[in-house]
């Protein structure tokens, strides 16, 4: 018969000649006793003694058996609660790993989300969008409310003006606050325990108006909010965001509505004039320029750099600019602020890094008085002072010619003398000059047969290019380009 054993660490039963338990795997000793074919009572005797106290032959048998598989069911239990603690130990390790790693990145995230630049970038972006502007901006005044809808106005201006929304993102991001005292970017608090809480703080304006009627509707974004007390006082609007708003006061005066309306950016508590009265103006602001009054296109210029505006309501709050294509290139003018004086005037546009305009009047004025003193003293004509190309220039040689013939004509006794006065209506740049448009007024003095004078008087319009040479102003071109006016006038007469 094939002879058995059992196995050291499990008491599974296995043949002598295994040398490793295939119930548990580990290596068997060479002298584990055979428990099956035992014959003597020695053995007996000794695997009795091995496991449990003497007792008689023939209970040893049986006695040992139970013994022997106690002891190998604890050794069993106890490495499977061994491997079950390694197992859980290492479930434990990773998780802690896990959670620490993802933690740190958390933190990072967390750390460049909620940064002063980060945040203000998604504050800007909000504004432009219209959307949770609530998240990022907070009223500074508990009683006005700050939401999407009350942000509008706000967000409807940054939309149309980069350049202010750029403007503003910088003073915040260097200074903390704008330079009108409407946003202050602070930090308020700390998000999530760890990260700190940047938000805008907005100032509420309550800006004010007044009109010229008493019991006039005012209306503001569509929404009628009271009537005016009378023609004298101010009128609240209320407390409101800063923003562009649609103002409207009317009132109908002799079986007519009048309506002043206007839509205006809104920054201060200042107060608007609004009279229910009209006025007309000539906007000068260079050739086919696209006229704006209040960001709002209402027309073209035409060649001369002309536009008449006829009956519009007047505001103080009114102002007006114009934009000019010229190589390939666009230039706005600044914006200039109507007032009611300019009702019936010519208003001149100034361009941003164009010829000044006070320059180019001057250096014009200069010209034409060196032109008459030529003709009045016979004298040839030098404008090499004013050219570029000095004399040579074409529109210069054009003048000197002109000046021989007038001074011909005193000699023929045409008239007696002749004086230029000069404006400069507007001065627009255009790539490297800038061209300017005026007036030239002639005043010839003519003698009667009756031995009297009288003043024979010619206005023409020029155009000229102008441009800085070795850092003086100089003349590209001047040319007289047709007579506006010509007719006489008696020396006393003043009109």
């Amino acid at each position: 018969m094939r002879e058995s054993r059992f196995c050291q660490n499990c008491g599974t039963k296995v043949d002598a000649d295994e040398q490793f338990c295939h119930n548990c795997g580990a290596q068997l000793d060479n002298d584990v006793t055979d428990q099956t074919n035992q014959s003597s009572p020695s053995s007996v005797d000794n695997t009795v003694n091995d496991y449990q106290q003497p007792q008689s032959n023939n209970n040893s048998v049986s006695q040992q058996q139970p013994s022997n598989n106690g002891n190998v069911m604890e050794t069993r239990s106890g490495f499977k609660k061994s491997k079950k603690h390694q197992t859980r130990n290492l479930i434990i390790g990773i998780v802690v790993v896990v959670v620490v790693v993802f933690g740190f990145i958390g933190y990072l995230f967390g750390n460049h989300y909620y940064s002063k630049s980060a945040v203000l970038d998604r504050a800007m972006t909000s504004l432009t969008s219209d959307k949770n502007t609530d998240s990022y901006f907070e009223s500074t005044d508990s009683r006005v409310t700050l939401n999407d809808s009350t942000m509008a106005p706000l967000s409807k201006h940054m939309n149309k003006n980069n350049d202010e929304l750029q403007s503003l993102k910088g003073q915040l991001s260097d200074s903390g606050s704008s330079k009108d005292g409407n946003f202050e970017y602070v930090q308020d608090g700390r998000k999530w325990l760890l990260f700190p809480n940047y938000q805008v703080k907005v100032k509420p304006v309550v800006p004010t108006i007044t009109t010229s009627e008493k019991s006039a509707d005012v209306i503001l974004n569509n929404n009628k909010i009271g009537q005016t007390s009378d023609s004298d006082s101010e009128f609240s609007l209320g407390r409101i965001l800063p923003g562009d708003y649609n103002i409207t006061v009317s009132k109908t005066l002799s079986g007519k509505k009048v309506t002043n309306a206007q839509t205006t950016y809104l920054d201060n508590s200042d107060n608007i004039y609004m009279p229910l009265k009209t006025i007309k103006f000539t906007v000068k602001a260079g050739p086919n320029s696209d006229i704006y009054i209040n960001d709002k296109k209402v027309g073209t210029s035409n060649s001369d750099g002309d536009y008449k505006v006829s009956d519009m309501p007047f505001s103080s709050a009114i102002y007006i600019y114009g934009v000019m294509h010229s190589d390939g290139k666009t230039v706005t003018s600044d914006k200039y602020h109507l007032s009611e004086s300019d009702d019936g005037q010519e208003v001149s546009l100034n361009y941003p890094g164009a010829v000044d305009k006070d320059d180019a009047a001057n250096l014009i004025s200069d010209f034409s008085n060196d032109l008459s003193s030529a003709v009045n003293d016979n004298n040839d004509f030098d404008p090499s002072d004013y050219f570029v190309d000095g004399s040579n220039n074409s529109d210069a040689q054009d003048f000197i010619t002109w000046a021989k013939q007038q001074a011909d004509q005193i000699n023929d006794n045409k008239f007696n003398s002749v004086s230029i006065d000069s404006s400069v209506d507007s001065v627009v740049p255009a790539g490297d000059h800038s061209v300017v448009t005026g007036t030239f007024k002639y005043t010839f003095d003519v003698s009667d047969d009756d031995g009297d004078d009288h003043n024979h008087i010619q206005i023409f319009k020029f155009t000229a290019n102008m441009k800085k040479e070795d850092s003086s102003l100089k003349l590209q071109t001047l040319k007289s380009e047709g007579k506006i006016k010509d007719y006489d006038k008696d020396n006393d007469d003043d009109n």
